[in-house]
């Protein structure tokens, strides 16, 4: 009885939130960026292995397949025309999920590699716009919490032996915070303008001479 009860909770909250189509082009140009950053933090860490612990060859393991991947999706989406919106979230929740395990082994919420989850917040406010930046902000303030009161409290304070900086726990989170809202604002603003852009130019279209100020507003006042 749970599991329909269960699913029907899901699917109004989808009807609700619907995802959207992302243009391959975005997504194209997110896959470059991503994999620009992966390799480039590669090449530094290779020549100052310095922020690694204790764990730094399992870390260095998962930066080169983070690498792989990205590299990979770059060029699996210059064969594509098109990407579904459940690619786009999938891709999406790999931005969160990369960067939450490679910190866990990169001294945690302290780990340099914070920078990836401020990739994901762009790649949201890129895609789809401030409420989902936002929430990916939440997303990446609740994992870093986790880490940090796993790496202090858990069984895997012992086995991983990284200590976090609870002063700089708090400000990674409103660094989040700040830019999750920054950025998403940006991002929906850009897309309000131009979705003004094309009406007007859809608006622009529909007036025609031959028609005269009759027919003009006749096809343009249905739009307005």
């Amino acid at each position: 009885m749970a599991v329909p009860a269960v699913t029907r909770f899901l699917g109004r909250k989808l009807t609700l939130w619907p995802l959207r189509s992302v243009p391959i082009e975005d997504e194209r140009i997110l896959a470059a960026a991503r994999a620009v950053l992966a390799i480039s933090s590669l090449v530094a860490l290779y020549f100052n292995p310095t922020e690694l612990t204790r764990y730094g060859t399992l870390a260095y393991v998962l930066l080169v397949l983070y690498s792989v991947y990205s590299c990979g999706l770059s060029v699996l989406l210059r064969f594509r025309n098109e990407v579904s919106a459940q690619f786009s979230l999938g891709v999406h929740a790999a931005d969160v999920v990369w960067p939450a395990v490679i910190s866990l082994f990169t001294d945690g919420p302290n780990s340099p590699f914070f920078l990836y989850f401020i990739f994901a917040l762009l790649a949201a406010a890129f895609r789809w716009g401030m409420r989902e930046a936002l929430l990916t902000a939440a997303m990446a303030t609740g994992i870093l919490m986790i880490e940090a009161i796993g790496l202090t409290y858990g069984p895997v304070a012992s086995l991983i032996g990284a200590q976090f900086d609870a002063n700089g726990l708090i400000m990674r989170a409103v660094y989040l915070a700040i830019f999750g809202f920054l950025i998403g604002y940006l991002a929906e603003s850009e897309k309000q303008r131009r979705t003004e852009a094309l009406n007007i130019s859809r608006l622009s279209a529909m007036a025609r001479v031959d028609a005269g100020l009759k027919g003009t507003l006749q096809a343009v006042l249905p739009e307005l």
